[in-house]
């Protein structure tokens, strides 16, 4: 009897080691937990980005539409002074003003406006050659 209790144990031991070893292992959940964590942090990590790069992008076009005013600005400051000096017959000074908007991007109305003083000058300085001209000739002629 104890020959059977003892050969029943060892069958009964060896079929519990090869349930044992033959069971298939599942691999750990926390690999899968680590890996969604990586992923949520590289997630976080490229939202910062994009939020530094459109911070970046918001503040260069706010930077570029301030120096855009003060370049429309400085250039209708030159087209008003052009004016004043067209008001004054210094028709001369008035186109040299004008000649310091050759580099400036100017708007349409800056631009209509330009165009009609360039021609508002060109004009006065025909006839004042004109009349230079008139004059010179009566004194030829041996007038006053």
């Amino acid at each position: 009897m104890k020959i059977n209790a003892l050969i029943g144990a060892i069958v009964l031991s060896v079929s519990l080691a090869a349930l044992v070893g033959c069971t298939k292992k599942e691999e750990p959940t926390a690999p899968a937990a680590e890996t969604q964590k990586v992923s949520n942090q590289g997630a976080a990590t490229l939202e910062k980005a994009a939020e530094a790069a459109k911070a970046t992008v918001h503040e260069a076009k706010a930077k570029a539409e301030e120096a855009a005013a003060a370049a429309k600005a400085k250039a209708q400051e030159i087209i008003d002074k052009a004016k004043n000096l067209v008001s004054q017959n210094k028709f001369q000074e008035a186109l040299e003003a004008l000649h310091g908007l050759a580099n400036m991007q100017l708007t349409d109305e800056q631009l209509k406006t330009v165009e009609a003083l360039k021609k508002q000058i060109q004009e006065a300085l025909s006839k004042k050659a004109a009349a230079g001209a008139a004059t010179t000739a009566e004194k030829a002629l041996g007038g006053n």
